[in-house]
């Protein structure tokens, strides 16, 4: 049991280099789905893979209002243009903000895919490979999920279930960066009592909290 174990914690170490980026990586492509909401940026552009039959739309680099300036004043438009480009750019753009979310989409699930197909080379504990897998499959879920919700022009039944499996996505991540912390050797009854406490305490929690809003 020990030489097991051992070989375990080597497996699960080296997979936990590469899996501490992707789930940065992940965590960085939910970031940039509030901007699509908070832009409603997905009711533009709604075709994949392609933005308005380009691969990197054309309105990448335009500005919101930058028509506005008076084409006679040139140096006005030149300062405004300097004003509101650059980094507010991918904040600000319909189209850099959904294009961003694109490649960042794409590459979040190339990364799991690499890291899954990685992950299945080493000896892992079960709880790992259980997250691993199940980390990939909600990755492709979830792509899914976004390319539909495009495609379908936003149905607040997609929309939601997209947010939801970018939170769902994120909880398995750090649910398998966690299983392959370096921990001591447990029995069987000391793995069970370390996996249902954080669970209880949380379920004690909300009964708690359930008691005193209705009975206060």
């Amino acid at each position: 049991m020990f030489l097991i174990h051992a070989i375990h914690h080597q497996g699960a170490r080296r997979l936990r280099v590469w899996a501490l980026p992707v789930g940065g990586l992940i965590a960085l492509t939910a970031a940039s789905g509030a901007f699509v909401a908070g832009l409603d940026a997905g009711h533009a552009y709604n075709t994949f893979p392609l933005m308005s039959g380009r691969l990197v739309p054309e309105e990448y680099w335009d500005v919101p209002g930058r028509n506005a300036v008076g084409c006679g004043n040139a140096s006005s438009a030149v300062t405004y243009f300097h004003h509101h480009t650059g980094w507010r750019n991918f904040f600000e753009n319909t189209a850099a903000v959904q294009f961003d979310h694109r490649v960042l989409a794409v590459g979040t699930l190339t990364a799991v895919a690499s890291l899954w197909a990685y992950g299945r080379c080493l000896p892992l504990p079960a709880r790992s490979n259980t997250l691993l897998h199940a980390l990939l499959g909600m990755a492709t879920l979830q792509v899914s999920l976004g390319v539909a919700t495009l495609l379908t022009y936003v149905p607040v039944s997609l929309g939601s279930a997209h947010q939801a499996g970018a939170l769902a996505l994120f909880s398995i991540a750090l649910g398998l960066v966690h299983s392959l912390r370096a921990v001591p050797h447990v029995s069987h009854m000391g793995a069970a009592v370390q996996f249902f406490t954080p669970a209880m305490l949380a379920a004690v929690g909300v009964c708690a909290s359930y008691q005193v809003t209705f009975h206060s």
